[in-house]
This record gives structure tokens, C-alpha cells and sequence, in this order.
């Protein structure tokens, strides 16, 4: 029989590889954040308007690696995606799991949902969850308190998520009179040198970044609590079986007057799901926030669970993955017709018309738009970096403290893109537009709509172009909110 870390090493190069394809072949081109990540490591920096520095390093060498296309953009998430693979079979050994056991926790995670769904997104979640179970990995085994707060450091230094290591670290040092060592005090210090970028390039800046993180926590404007749909997304991520396996994980674990080795994974992912899943009951959560959840679930639900379902469970996880990556093959050639709003590539999609258009355009000095989400598409795809003018009074981004057009565009001549992604009044949404970009230029010309994704072969997702002739140097009074 072929051992377990034959079949684990196997199985996330086969993971790798479909990573490399689906970020190569499949028609799967950058979201948002991808391409705002993409534009910090055109200029790296010690941190960045929302999120700490690691994301855009990440970028920086992977792109050095292997070149500015998409597959280039997404090298190292695949790698470090299959990383977090072997790390999590060292975490099950270390917790004395058996062999099948050890094979399947990280199968689990890597082979759900988000697991191959997301093992090819360059974003900060990668870097920070390989980084938290290597934290793990070292706080199980002694704990080596220094080398835990190494990891901390790291993990923070991609998403400040990273800390929330700490709250296991915590119930073990409550517990066991052994984890109270006074290396416990060197590695809070070294955990928190994460905060010394960020901390440096704020105040410079008016800690803009802490300001925007407080927002997100408590924002001025709640958008209505969705308990409901945060809980049923982390249960369809991880996939409906391990989430149960999980659950009764942690009921079983509660019942012990201490919690043993092995029950240290469903502590460690019930307390992240308790604090995120506890939040929204107040306000709107993203599912992404408890990404964290999401490994030390798997290592639950595999200590529990029947091998044999779970088995079953991963397959079925694999094949339904695999058609939703084909969605957006499909609706390329016109050969589905799932709705918009079910689409989960739909801010993927479309940006190759968007190229294409662009290049058929007479020549502009440069490009603008309305969202940063599209001043990065633009800064991407376009021909040249993109520009956010915030004629909305939008909250600030990354683009309030980059070179501005006033400083970098005065008395020249650029090409304004507006996204539309649903049915609009096109004579209101053009008389807004004209409007709102009057004062900063000598003339402002509508050039026309322009559909660049369809679906049921109705457009659902448009540009707006409007040439805009000499720019005077204005700009709207910078947005105070964060």
C-alpha cells in the first residue's frame, strides 16, 4: 500500500497543477483586489492603505518568478496553497493522530470548497494562514514560544487576522502551568513587530489604515447582521460533512474538564467562528474573515469524523469545484446561463473585452475611473496605471495616497471608464457623469456604452467611456471616510 505522504504529496501536486491550469487556460482573469495587490508590488512599500505589506511582496516575487500575466500574478498562491497542505499533515502528526487520520485532515481543507477555490487567489489569506498553522505547528510542539511568535509576525504581516493565534496560545497557557515560560514575553515582542511597517507608514499618513479597520469592525453605516448566511457559508466552504464532523468535534471536546492534545484544533476553530459568527448578529460579515476557521475545522472534523464519508464527501467536494471552474469556460462560449448574481467568477469576468476595447481607443494621456476596484482593473488592463478620481464621495482607498492626477496629469487629456453592472437609466447615468467631471476638465464627451459580459445573451456588465479634454488640476476635497 502507498504511504500517506506519497498519496498527500500526489494529491496537492495534482491540486498545484490544476491551480497552475485553471490560473493559465480557463478564462478567470483578476478580481479587484488581485489587481490593487498586483499595483502594490509595482511599488513596494512598508505597508498599504487597507492591508500590511506581505500581499504585495508576495506579488513582487512571484511575478519575478514567473512574469506579469495572470498564471505569473498567481504562481506563489498555488505553491504556498500546497504548502498549507504539508503543514497541516505535520500538525495532525504532531497532535499524535494516526496515519489515515493525518492523511485526511489536510485532504479536508485543501480538496473543499474554498480550499481549491481559493488555492490559486493571490490574496493576503494564503500567506497569512500558512504562516498561523506554522504558529500552530509551534505551539503544540513544547510550545517553542519564540518560533511561535516568528510565525505570528509573519502571518500578520499579510492579514492582522494572524493574531488571532494568540487566543489558543492563551487557553493553553490558563491551563497547563508548563506553557507559562517567560519566552512567552519574547514572543509577544517578536509577534508584534509585525506592527512596525504599518505603524511607520501611518504616521506618516495619519493612520489611515487603523482608521479603516475600526470602520470595517464598526462601521458608521451597518449593513443589516446576516447570522444566517455567515454560518451557512462557512458550513458550504468547508463542505456540509466536515462542518458536522467539526461541530461534533467540538461538543465532544467541551465535555472534558481539560482540553486534550488532539481537541486543541476544534477549540482553536470554535473560538474564530464564535468571535465572527457572534459579529453577525450586530452587523454584515464576509465569510472571508473566518478563513481561519477553516483549516483547524478540517483537523477537527478528520479526529472525528468516519474516513470512509468523509472520503465520499471529499470527492463530491472535488467535482463540484471543478464545474464551478468551468463556469467561466462556458459562459465564454455561450454554452450556460447561470445568473449574474449567482456567478462566483463574475468579478473575474469580462476584463478581456475591456483590454480589447481600450486598445481600440485613439490614444489618451490616461485612465480614470469612479471606484478604485476599477482604477485597479484599469491599472492592469488598461495601457497604462489607472487614476481614481472620487466624484462620489467614496470612502478612501489606496489610491488617496498614491500620485494623484493633480499631480501627475494637469493640462492633459484622459479617458474616464464607469462600470454599470446592472439595468440603468443610461440619459441619467450620462447627465450624472457629465456633471460630476465638468469641473475638472475643459470638455467632457460621452463616447458610448460598451457590454463586456453577457449572460443569456443579455449584457449584464458595461463600461461607459467619456473623453475628457484638459485637465485643470482639481480634485474632490480627500473623503473622511475610511
Amino acid at each position: 500500500m502507498k504511504s500517506e505522504r506519497f498519496v498527500l504529496t500526489t494529491a496537492l501536486f495534482l491540486r498545484a497543477l490544476l491551480g497552475l491550469l485553471v490560473t493559465s487556460l480557463l478564462a478567470i482573469y483578476l478580481v479587484p483586489d488581485e489587481a490593487q495587490y498586483f499595483l502594490w508590488s509595482q511599488d513596494l512599500g512598508l505597508s498599504y492603505y487597507s492591508k500590511p505589506p506581505g500581499i504585495a511582496y508576495q506579488i513582487a516575487l512571484s511575478t519575478f518568478l514567473a512574469g506579469d500575466s495572470e498564471a505569473g500574478i498567481r504562481f506563489l498562491s498555488v505553491v504556498i496553497s500546497a504548502l498549507i497542505g504539508f503543514v497541516l499533515y505535520r500538525i495532525a502528526r504532531n497532535l499524535r493522530f494516526n496515519k489515515q487520520i493525518s492523511l485526511y485532515a489536510p485532504l479536508v481543507f485543501c480538496f473543499s470548497p474554498i480550499g481549491i477555490l481559493g488555492s490559486f487567489a493571490a490574496t493576503t489569506d494564503g500567506g497569512m494562514l500558512l504562516f498561523a498553522l506554522l504558529a500552530f505547528n509551534a505551539l503544540i510542539k513544547g510550545p517553542q514560544w519564540p518560533l511561535f511568535g516568528l510565525f505570528i509576525m509573519l502571518s500578520a504581516l499579510f492579514k492582522w487576522t494572524g493574531y488571532l493565534m494568540w487566543l489558543p496560545a492563551l487557553l493553553g497557557i490558563i491551563l497547563y502551568p508548563e506553557w507559562r515560560k517567560k519566552s512567552v514575553g519574547i514572543a509577544i515582542l517578536i509577534s508584534l513587530l509585525a506592527f512596525i511597517p504599518p505603524l511607520v507608514w501611518n504616521a506618516e499618513r495619519g493612520w489611515p489604515s487603523f482608521l479603516h479597520v475600526f470602520h470595517q469592525i464598526a462601521p458608521v453605516k451597518k449593513a443589516p447582521p446576516n447570522p444566517l448566511a455567515f454560518f451557512g457559508s462557512q458550513a458550504l466552504l468547508l463542505f456540509p460533512v466536515p462542518f458536522y464532523y467539526f461541530v461534533k468535534a467540538l461538543l465532544r471536546s467541551l465535555k472534558r474538564p481539560k482540553p486534550h492534545a488532539i481537541a486543541f484544533p476544534a477549540y482553536t476553530a470554535g473560538i474564530i467562528l464564535a468571535i465572527f459568527g457572534g459579529l453577525s448578529f450586530f452587523e454584515k460579515v464576509q465569510a472571508n474573515w473566518a478563513i481561519l476557521f477553516m483549516p483547524f475545522g478540517a483537523l477537527a472534523a478528520a479526529s472525528i469524523g468516519s474516513l470512509r464519508i468523509l472520503k465520499i464527501s471529499i470527492i463530491i467536494s472535488v467535482i463540484l469545484s471543478l464545474v464551478m471552474l468551468l463556469v467561466p469556460v462556458l459562459e465564454k462560449q455561450k454554452r450556460t446561463a447561470i445568473p449574474y448574481r449567482y456567478n462566483i467568477f463574475k468579478d473575474a469576468m469580462g476584463w478581456d473585452q475591456l483590454q480589447v476595447l481600450l486598445k481600440k481607443e485613439p490614444a489618451h494621456d490616461f485612465f480614470f475611473s469612479n471606484t478604485y476596484q476599477m482604477a485597479s482593473i484599469l491599472s492592469y488592463y488598461g495601457p497604462s496605471r489607472g487614476y481614481m478620481l472620487n466624484i462620489d464621495g467614496r470612502r478612501q482607498s489606496h489610491f488617496t495616497y498614491m500620485p494623484s492626477m493633480a499631480e501627475e496629469q494637469k493640462n492633459k487629456n484622459g479617458l474616464f471608464v464607469r462600470l454599470e453592472e446592472k439595468p440603468f437609466d443610461r440619459s441619467s447615468v450620462i447627465s450624472r457623469v457629465e456633471a460630476q467631471l465638468g469641473p475638472y476638465f475643459e470638455s467632457v464627451r460621452f463616447k458610448g456604452e460598451y457590454p463586456i459580459f453577457s449572460t443569456k445573451n443579455k449584457p449584464v456588465k458595461w463600461v461607459l467611456l467619456f473623453d475628457c479634454q484638459d485637465y485643470n488640476g482639481l480634485e474632490p476635497e480627500k473623503s473622511v471616510i475610511y
